[in-house]
């Protein structure tokens, strides 16, 4: 009766250990589909705005967006007298002040000129 008992206990634990392993190649699975869905900025940077919530179903004409922005870049257009364009291009170093915030002056670097002309009252 003791080996019946023994085997019958034996027959348990090694369903019990099968179990874990099926629930572990099934979280392996899971885990692996997961990141089929999982978005990866290519940049360090503070999600500002995120317009999806969990389970959202994603559409073609979709004009929901995440923004991410990196706080250590700061992005400035400015406005230049078509006289004064000609003496600005790409990779230029700039320096520009700013009377609204103490120490106001940024240095930086000319990232794009764009030579469409703009007419002022376009905004």
């Amino acid at each position: 009766m003791d080996d019946f008992a023994n085997k019958t206990q034996n027959d348990e634990y090694s369903l019990a250990q099968n179990d874990v392993k099926q629930a572990q190649i099934s979280l392996d699975n899971e885990k692996e589909k997961l990141k089929n869905y999982e978005l990866v900025a290519p940049f360090d940077g503070l999600v500002t705005r995120n317009d999806y919530q969990v389970a959202d179903v994603l559409g073609e004409n979709d004009e929901r967006m995440v923004v991410i922005e990196n706080p250590d870049i700061l992005e400035i257009s400015v406005m230049v007298d078509q006289v004064d364009i000609t003496k600005i291009s790409k990779g230029q170093k700039a320096t520009v002040h700013y009377d609204g915030i103490e120490n106001g002056s940024f240095e930086g670097e000319v990232s794009e000129v764009n030579s469409t002309p703009k007419d002022s009252q376009d905004g």
